[in-house]
């Protein structure tokens, strides 16, 4: 027994120098430091950060056991120097017996507008003994009130564009009721007009619910559609035809028929009148122009007719008037019932100004309805894609900030900016319902502060004095692609060197948003950007390229990701590069898109023929996997690359150890789902409606 108990005391022993030994390891293994992630408005140094008192966070770094903060002292300076040498000018909260580490709010003086404001963090710990201090960081203000907005509303539209939307065109339908058909019904409608000069230019604008053909002068321009298998018509944004071929000085004629599908059984609708809207945009030899439009009179509808109407020669006098379309969910005209104007182009905006002194800091403020891209003297500012994201438009947008000091010199500078219809006014939804926020264009608001060294300021402004034009993207909306034709880059467009003569002055723009009783004048409300934008997250490189018929080719990513494909390739002027985009294929290897509806999620990249050219979409982005180029496929075959757009949540994992792969793999799987429907807002099918 006494050797039993000896053993038994002399393992004790070395069992307790062991636990001591390991606990000292432990202890020396310990890491206490200052605190660290400090953030405001949880961002790490935000740049035009407008909260009235921003709260504040950190955390504690400290891997001993029952670590814990007891206290803690935040000191807000007005330079980074004061801020070291503990002279905290602007706000100290003195020692707050708290363990709180986030939403400590700041409780300091009104701020500044334009200001960079600098603070650290003192905490305690469980013991009551300080840590060191954190590293300093900083928040700067931006425009900080509405009135502080100095800068006009401005934006630019072609003669055509401005007179489509401001043309009054109505909804109409046909007086007679009671169609026998409940799986189709056709509404006919006709319309003489005439032209007073030679024609130089004329456009059809037609649309009605769910489908719509068209006759000029007795020539078919627009065909109707068959019903597809998910029972929508993309039909609430006009269909645009050029038909300067057709309309002819003199007497003329529209004939439009729309096709309204139903369905059986009781629930089935009433199909014996749907909306119409059409107009015809002429412009003359002499300069002149004219639009003949639904809701002028002389507009006749009938329906279920048979014969020749669409002809001049058909006698439409048993037709009767055309009326004006009234929901029946609704009782008024118009109601329920989009305003159907398309897009347009994106326009180029500039303006050149004069530094004369040596600067100090710049900032610029900007915002938009739509989307917007910035240029200072050639140069592309900031990072960010599609700004400024997605809000209601009618209540309020927010606005971006940006450190421009580096482009800004002394002497001569231009700032540019690409203004897009974004999701201001990008068709939305199976149906194509544009211009959801009211009956104002596109509008960009921005402002320039220069600060000089002598501590003096200026501000440059968006104002009538800005130039304008229509630039190489011809065509650009969130869920249908863009269209960017290189022959009409205008290089140099946003330098201070550019000769722009021919430019003509934007537009000050007066907003006018909202729908029915929501309609209201005067601007939103414009809010600093209180979260992450969308930036470039990573580029990959395709997997496989295949060709599953002759001159189409099909690039496999690998994965699903939300973004743009960046395409080099050449070809002969005019050559027109189609892009096409799936999230699956078919057996045959062909792309499978019929998930998308009514999303075309096509980019079309018009080629210059002066050597290799390089296209990459600014205002559009496509949830996919598959890549189908053709046009240019060949040469793109040879190096086609996509470029990532991923919204600010996703980070990218990587450098696992061997036993961790299968971790890091499930992570990754994560990730990349997550990333498909973030870019800005979610979205399951990005690239579907």
């Amino acid at each position: 027994m006494r050797v039993a108990t000896n053993w038994i005391r002399t393992s004790a022993r070395v069992a307790g120098v062991g636990l001591c030994a390991l606990l000292s390891c432990a202890a020396a293994m310990a890491q206490v430091g200052k605190p660290e992630k400090l953030e405001c408005e949880s961002l790490v140094t935000p740049l035009g950060m407008d909260a009235e008192k921003p709260v504040l966070s950190w955390q504690l770094r400290d891997t001993r056991d029952r670590a814990k903060q007891t206290a803690y002292e935040v000191q807000v300076a007005s330079s980074s120097a004061n801020l070291a040498a503990g002279k905290a000018d602007v706000w100290d909260s003195g020692k707050v017996e708290s363990s709180d580490s986030i939403g400590v709010a700041y409780g300091g003086p009104a701020m500044q507008p334009s200001k960079r404001y600098f603070w650290r963090v003192r905490v305690w710990d469980r013991d009551g003994k300080a840590y060191p201090a954190s590293d300093a960081t900083w928040w700067e203000t931006g425009v900080l009130k509405q009135e502080n907005w100095k800068a006009k509303w401005i934006g630019f539209e072609e003669a055509e564009e401005r007179a489509v939307r401001e043309s009054g065109a109505k909804w109409v339908t046909n007086a007679d009721t009671g169609s026998e058909k409940k799986d189709k019904s056709s509404h006919a409608f006709r319309f003489h007009f005439s032209v007073s000069g030679a024609v130089k230019h004329a456009a059809l604008y037609a649309t009605g619910q769910d489908t719509t053909a068209a006759w000029v002068n007795g020539k078919q321009e627009m065909e109707t559609e068959p019903l597809p298998p998910y029972g929508h018509q993309p039909w609430k944004t006009y269909f645009v035809h050029d038909v300067t071929s057709d309309v002819k000085s003199g007497s003329n004629l529209l004939a439009v028929e729309v096709i309204r599908y139903g369905g059986t059984g009781p629930q089935a609708p009433d199909i014996s009148q749907t909306p119409m809207n059409a107009l015809i945009y002429v412009e003359k030899s002499d300069g002149s122009t004219e639009i003949f439009k639904t809701g002028d009179a002389g507009w006749k509808g009938a329906l279920n007719v048979s014969g020749a109407w669409q002809q001049a020669a058909f006698d439409d006098s048993s037709w009767q008037d055309a009326i004006p379309y009234v929901s029946k969910s609704a009782n008024f005209e118009d109601a329920g019932v989009s305003r159907p104007w398309p897009t347009g182009t994106v326009k180029s905006l500039r303006k050149t100004f004069d530094v004369a002194k040596p600067v100090s800091a710049v900032r610029v403020y900007a915002t938009a309805l739509g989307s917007y891209k910035l240029f200072v003297n050639g140069k592309t500012v900031g990072d960010q894609i599609l700004s400024p994201g997605w809000t209601d438009f009618r209540e309020h947008v927010v606005y971006q900030a940006y450190d421009v000091s580096d482009l800004v010199k002394q002497g001569k500078n231009a700032i540019g900016a690409l203004l897009a219809p974004g999701w201001y006014s990008t068709p939305l939804q199976w149906l194509r319902e544009s211009n959801n926020y009211g009956t104002t264009p596109p509008a960009v608001r921005l402002q320039m502060r220069i600060e000089y060294r002598d501590g003096s300021a200026d501000e440059i402004v968006s104002d009538a004095s800005w130039k304008a034009d229509s630039s190489s993207i011809r065509f650009a909306e969130i869920y249908d692609g863009e269209t960017d034709d290189a022959r009409k880059v205008q290089k140099g467009w946003d330098t201070a060197g550019f000769a722009d003569g021919a430019w003509k002055s934007v537009e000050v723009i007066e907003p006018w948003l909202g729908v029915g009783d929501r309609k209201m004048a005067g601007e939103p409300k414009i809010e600093w950007q209180y979260f992450q934008p969308i930036r470039r997250e990573r580029t990959l490189t395709a997997k496989a390229v295949t060709e599953p018929s002759k001159g189409v080719y099909v690039f496999d990513f690998g994965q699903n990701f939300s973004g743009v494909v960046r395409i080099r390739t050449k070809g002969a002027a005019g050559t027109d590069v189609k892009l096409r985009f799936a999230e699956v294929l078919n057996p045959d290897g062909t792309m499978y898109v019929e998930n998308l509806r009514t999303a075309k999620a096509t980019d079309h990249f018009i080629l210059t023929g002066k050597g290799e050219e390089e296209f990459e979409p600014t205002f559009t982005y496509h949830g996919f996997r598959y890549a189908e180029v053709s046009g240019g496929g060949e040469q793109a075959a040879r190096g086609g690359r996509a470029g990532g757009c991923v919204s600010y949540g996703c980070a990218v994992y990587g450098g696992a150890e061997d036993e961790e792969r299968h971790a890091q793999q499930t992570v990754e799987q994560h990730f990349v789902g997550a990333a498909v429907e973030l870019c800005g807002v979610a979205d399951g099918l990005p690239a579907a409606r």
